[in-house]
């Protein structure tokens, strides 16, 4: 049966067509259902499962883009063979899910099923209309991070999100950063930062000085691992360490991101989908987000993808510039 799986695994990265994906989809359902009657090996049934959510969200896809979505009532137009009217209504709904949701969703520990995915495509739905109105908004700051301390009300801020520098001679960033998250949170928010694993402890120790540790995310790297010589390692994640205000209160989400490779305005910059999965689980609508050490600007660029509210500083004049026009341009 393992052999039976890599062999559908195998498959769904070949998929070209709805027919495809479709036969793919059985496969895995097939598998899955036969473990579960047969009490077999729990994990095997769990990948059949994500692989039939994969080919099921590929199919939605597929559709969408030439078929008309179907209903109760109304079985669509020109459906192919073997995908029933529902089936296709179903399926376009589970490729609504942002890919940040979606595999934050099927890398988590909770119960998988189709009807899951299609609970957070409404609840993305209903995010969507619920933000609109007036426009995200917020600004960028040239010069220290610590002029947010003037900025901003105490209790104001949703979310701290932020990549500061991993050098040795840069760790205070993290003890100012926590310091400033602090008196800024509202009592239940979050402060979310990169981090490399090499100063892993004293960071953790830096911030639990003012705030109280709630979780660590693995950010898998798209990219080639980063060779760290000194520790003869080959890093292949990195992690982004919560820390909280109060209690949070958010839906469940995943604690595995994967990564994109996106360092096109700083040498430093992380993809906006991985920004987009933490504000999107960790935050509301026009909630504010904020970053202290903007760079590229792109933990801004989400925000203001998603209708939050967001302001940041940067000490580097020049990257600050670039960030305001990169956001000016999204």
């Amino acid at each position: 049966m393992l052999a039976q799986l890599d062999t559908i695994n195998r498959q769904l990265a070949k998929i070209a067509t709805v027919e495809d994906a479709k036969e793919v989809r059985d496969k895995a359902e097939a598998l899955g259902r036969y473990y579960k009657q047969q009490r077999g090996c729990k994990e095997i049934e769990r990948q059949a499962t994500i692989i039939r959510l994969h080919a099921e969200r590929i199919i939605g896809q597929l559709l969408s883009a030439s078929v008309k979505r179907g209903s109760k009532n109304d079985p669509g137009a020109h459906i192919p063979q073997g995908i029933t009217g529902k089936q296709s209504a179903t399926w376009q709904m589970v490729a609504r899910v942002p890919k940040p949701l979606f595999d934050g969703y099927v890398s988590g520990g909770g119960t998988l099923s189709t009807k899951g995915l299609v609970k957070i495509a409404h609840d993305v739905r209903r995010q969507r209309a619920n933000a609109r109105g007036p426009a995200s908004g917020g600004n960028v700051y040239s010069g220290d991070m610590w002029q947010l301390n003037d900025r901003l009300a105490d209790g104001s801020v949703d979310l701290f999100l932020s990549d500061p520098p991993y050098q040795q001679d840069s760790l205070d960033c993290y003890s100012r950063l926590a310091e400033l998250a602090a008196a800024k949170l509202k009592d239940g928010g979050l402060c979310a930062v990169y981090c490399g694993s090499y100063y892993l402890p004293e960071i953790m120790q830096r911030m639990g000085a003012h705030l109280t540790y709630y979780w660590t995310f693995a950010l898998v790297l798209s990219a080639n691992s980063a060779r760290i010589n000194n520790r003869r390692v080959f890093q292949a994640w990195k992690p982004v360490l919560a820390f909280a205000k109060g209690k949070p209160d958010h839906d469940w989400l995943g604690d595995v991101i994967r990564g994109t490779k996106e360092k096109s305005d700083h040498d430093w910059q992380q993809a906006v989908s991985e920004s987009e999965y933490l504000i999107s689980a960790l935050t509301r609508p026009r909630e504010l987000v904020c970053d202290p050490y903007v760079g590229s600007g792109t933990t801004l660029v989400a925000a203001k993808n998603l209708n939050r509210q967001w302001i940041g500083t940067e000490a580097d004049a020049t990257v600050a510039r670039g960030a305001r026009r990169r956001l000016l341009a999204s």
